[in-house]
């Protein structure tokens, strides 16, 4: 019970948060990588994943994706800060003495 509670109120300003951090992160650094080097347009870059899976990414592929997460992550996490914030403060009015 526990961890429900926490996770409805804490939990999503914790996580909206950290999704309003990652999108900035991805405006602040555009340029697409490739195993730490800047990539240049037509590039193409084979990505290893944590269990050996490897990926093909086109230079394109890449900025698409950055500029998903510049505009997705942070709505997503504003989202979450204002919901977590309203059930905070509704769980501290409801907590407080008359």
């Amino acid at each position: 019970m526990r961890f429900k509670q926490i996770w409805s109120t804490w939990g999503t300003v914790v996580v909206g948060l950290f999704l309003v951090v990652l999108g900035i992160m991805a405006a602040l650094s555009p340029a697409p990588r490739c195993e730490g080097v800047p990539m240049t347009p037509g590039q193409t870059c084979v990505d290893r994943g944590r269990f050996g899976a490897e990926r093909v990414n086109t230079y394109d592929e890449k900025i698409r994706t950055n500029r998903i997460v510049q505009w997705a992550a942070p709505a997503a996490g504003v989202v979450l800060l204002i919901f977590g914030g309203l059930r905070v403060a509704r769980s501290r009015t409801a907590a407080a003495p008359d």
